[in-house]
């Protein structure tokens, strides 16, 4: 991410523009199921401590889902990176499907829901 603010910033397209992203929103393409409110609500979040992380529910807590991370661009310019404490933003585990391997588009739906997840 450090070298995307880099390159941003020695773009000739970007030359003489002054402003840098205040923030970043990493985005996994693995988590095809978020929506944009899910997206708007981990910015708010992140309002509070300049970090926030989705996570979904789990039997007894919380764990990453890996479908949204935000954090101001100036801390990963610092050497900062995603793991540290953060806003929680607690997304539901209909939205929640993380896809990292080809064996987990066969798998069945987790739910009756209309879309299968």
């Amino acid at each position: 991410m450090r070298h995307v603010l880099d390159c941003y910033q020695a773009h000739p397209f970007y030359k003489g523009l002054t402003a840098v992203p205040d923030w970043i929103v990493l985005l996994q393409p693995t988590s095809p199921l978020r929506i944009a409110e899910d997206i708007d609500a981990c910015i708010e979040r992140a309002q509070g401590k300049n970090i926030a992380i989705s996570y979904v529910p789990v039997n007894d807590g919380f764990k990453k889902n890996g479908a949204v991370y935000v954090c101001l661009s100036s801390d990963l310019k610092a050497g900062l990176n995603f793991d540290r404490p953060a806003s929680i933003y607690m997304m539901p585990e209909s939205r929640s499907l993380d896809i990292d391997y080809a064996e987990q588009f066969d798998e069945p739906p987790k739910t009756n829901s209309p879309s299968g997840y």
